[in-house]
């Protein structure tokens, strides 16, 4: 739990059910909801690619079965090996842009180089020693590096 997002994770759809019930029930005596619209479901790993049993809501509702999530900013994807980066590495370079964009060329070059390991590269990083890391990940992620 962080902010207003619930991250709910169990073994079987089943156990999942049973967790988004609870959920749901406990969210009710404090006069809130689940969002159907916002809340989604991803099955990872190893049997991913089997379709699974709707989560349903008191309502009648279905959480929608999805590909990929994004959770503080990690994105998550129900294949067994893959680690995306791509909205990270947006991030970055959105932010890069935006700094780079005000201070043109007139800031000399060792203090660009530490706003970018300060500020940018912590972005673009967020998260990735929880994530596995393989070969080519790594040599893109290396480019983001300074020494």
């Amino acid at each position: 739990m962080y902010a207003d997002d619930i991250l709910l994770l169990a073994p079987s759809v089943h156990s999942l059910q049973i967790l988004v019930s609870a959920c749901e029930s406990m969210l009710g005596q404090l006069d809130f909801a689940i969002n159907v619209r916002k809340s989604v479901c991803i099955r990872i790993r190893p049997r991913y690619h089997f379709s699974c049993s709707p989560i349903l809501l008191s309502d009648g509702s279905e959480m929608q079965w999805v590909d990929n999530v994004r959770y503080l900013g990690v994105c998550v994807t129900r294949s067994t090996h893959h680690v995306f980066f791509d909205n990270a590495k947006k991030s970055f370079y959105r932010s890069f842009n935006a700094i780079f964009g005000k201070i043109g060329r007139i800031a000399p070059e060792n203090i660009v180089r530490q706003l970018i390991k300060s500020k940018f590269v912590p972005v673009l990083l967020y998260a990735v020693d929880a994530c596995p890391i393989n070969r080519t990940l790594e040599r893109s992620l290396q480019f983001f590096s300074f020494h």
